[in-house]
């Protein structure tokens, strides 16, 4: 009997083991494709601004709101991020 508890112990931390680092391993992804895509974003950015500098436009200010509305919009991304990943942790206690 107590080599069968120690076998379905060992199974289900093998389980929770699995889990985690599946979770770890998108939690990785997620923040690796976010971290990719601010630096695309921001890249954009930047290029916009040094062509509107080219072009003497004095239009930067809409430049800047544009840019805040992506920050916000990755803030919220990020955000989104933490809870998935704290609700996964809560899950996985659990298991």
């Amino acid at each position: 009997v107590q080599d069968r508890i120690n076998a379905e112990t060992a199974d289900q931390s093998k389980a929770r083991a699995e889990f985690l680092a599946e979770m770890e391993t998108a939690r990785s992804k997620a923040h690796q494709e976010l971290r990719e895509y601010r630096e695309g974003q921001l890249n954009d950015i930047n290029a916009e601004v040094a062509a509107r500098r080219r072009e003497g436009s004095a239009d930067l200010a809409n430049i800047q709101a544009e840019y805040e509305v992506e920050e916000e919009r990755l803030a919220k991304i990020k955000r989104a991020i933490r809870d998935a990943a704290k609700a996964s942790a809560e899950a996985a206690q659990g298991l």
